[in-house]
């Protein structure tokens, strides 16, 4: 990932109910600040690096209900919030890998369908047991990526 500083997190944990009872304004004012807070620290890693510094967002999903995230019409009004905005930050993000994805799973066909095209070009799908996708992408998690 040239480098770039890595988000690691496990959704499995997520409660999507929680998620859903945020008020739409509040959820994005909180997006707009995490990435405005985002945009200054790499602007100031880029011009102490002399390079264009981005984050990669590495997502472990074992154990998240995509069926129930797809089911609730809340975390899909709230997503394409957020996408919305996400759109108007395209420097920020370098890359996204969702790891430990159950193979065949028809929620991560309809997600790759409802993604706008500056982020499809930005993701990495890869299934459980799938090692070369998930540690051999430049992008994502290998490895010499991770450690320099």
């Amino acid at each position: 990932n040239d480098g770039m500083s890595l988000s690691l997190l496990p959704i499995g944990i997520f409660r999507l109910q929680d998620v859903s009872s945020v008020d739409d304004r509040q959820m994005v004012e909180w997006f707009v600040s995490m990435v405005e807070m985002r945009s200054l620290t790499l602007h100031n890693q880029s011009v102490r690096e002399k390079r264009m510094a981005k984050v990669v967002e590495v997502r472990d999903c074992q154990g998240f209900a995509w069926s129930s995230f797809f089911a609730s019409t809340a975390v899909i009004r709230q997503l394409k919030k957020i996408m919305d905005v996400a759109k108007q930050y395209p420097e920020v993000l370098g890359a996204m890998q969702l790891f430990n994805l159950e193979p065949g799973l028809r929620s991560i066909a309809l997600l790759r369908r409802v993604l706008p095209k500056e982020l499809q070009a930005k993701m990495i799908f890869s299934d459980r047991g799938d090692w070369p996708s998930i540690l051999e992408v430049r992008r994502g998690l290998c490895p010499e990526a991770v450690h320099g």
